[in-house]
């Protein structure tokens, strides 16, 4: 039981690096940048993700953003961001890509953008590659969970169920990566920066100055945390290349080290000596004045 469970999983392994090597040998995704006077939408077929960036100028800003964002429909599209200034605005849309087209027409003939910049990212051979692979793990998890029915040890059983909660953490990895890839192509991201004179009076002192404090407060947590970050990365530097480095240094100047500790050894038997000595001669000075007397 054991031989055909070792290759059965032999199998299964196979097969998902056959559909993974598939996948490589194909050509890689496009990408490129989409004419700014309107973009082609492609069928079905072909998975694109677009990307807009426009810049427009106006006296009143805040009231051409609210606009622009009246402008959006309600039950499909949605603002992903928004950053206010005293003389700006920053809007994130996320526009579905059927109406793309017609949005940015709108908002070329009503507003004249100074810049507007539209790329594009086919990631179909991405997406198929996922795909395929996902359904190769559902046929893998598939002949994992009918093979654990026939298992006849409980040995067997327990190496089947890891083999599944690995092929699951995949499937659903795959399925969430297929949710991401479905939204960026279906909603197209819409960056738009309108910028203007002060429209805004200037904030209270108050929160002029708590502004302040909480942006110190996060540069130095941005700074604690960059610290820590470099001392962690040191630590695999210290444990291996300073002992090696030390071995190293330690061979190519061992003479000069076996000198020195020669010269401190001999350095501290020579005062022994010279005592013995001034001893004896003390003694011999001793004998000699007895002897006179």
């Amino acid at each position: 039981m054991k031989k055909r469970l070792l290759v059965v999983l032999t199998i299964i392994f196979s097969l998902f690096l056959l559909v993974g090597c598939s996948g490589q040998n194909q050509a890689p995704a496009g990408e490129g940048g989409a004419d700014s006077s309107s973009i082609l939408l492609p069928d079905s077929a072909r998975k694109i993700i677009y990307t807009v960036d426009a810049r427009i100028n106006s006296d009143d800003f805040i009231k051409i953003s609210d606009e622009i964002k009246s402008k959006m429909n309600p039950a499909e599209d949605w603002v992903e961001a928004e950053h206010r200034t005293n003389d700006s605005v920053q809007i994130t849309l996320r526009i579905r890509t059927i109406r793309l087209n017609d949005f940015l027409e709108d908002i070329k003939s009503n507003y004249s953008p100074k810049t507007l910049n539209i790329t594009s990212k086919d990631v179909s051979l991405e997406y198929s590659d996922t795909e395929a692979i996902k359904a190769s793990i559902q046929k893998s998890i598939e002949t994992l969970e009918a093979l654990k029915e026939s298992a006849q040890s409980v040995s067997e059983m327990l190496e089947i169920e890891k083999q599944l909660t690995n092929y699951r953490e995949q499937y659903n990895k795959l399925s969430r990566d297929l949710i991401v890839y479905d939204s960026l192509i279906e909603y197209s991201t819409v960056r738009i920066y309108i910028y203007g004179r002060k429209a805004d009076p200037q904030p209270p002192y108050g929160q002029t100055l708590s502004g302040s404090f909480r942006r110190g407060w996060i540069a130095t947590l941005a700074t604690m945390k960059f610290f820590l970050q470099a001392v962690v990365t040191l630590i695999p530097f210290l444990l291996i290349i300073v002992p090696v480095a030390l071995i190293v240094l330690a061979i190519v100047f061992n003479k000069k080290i076996k000198e020195f500790f020669k010269k401190k050894k001999q350095s501290k038997e020579e005062p022994e000596n010279k005592e013995v000595i001034d001893d004896n001669e003390e003694l011999d000075k001793d004998i000699d004045t007895k002897e006179e007397k």
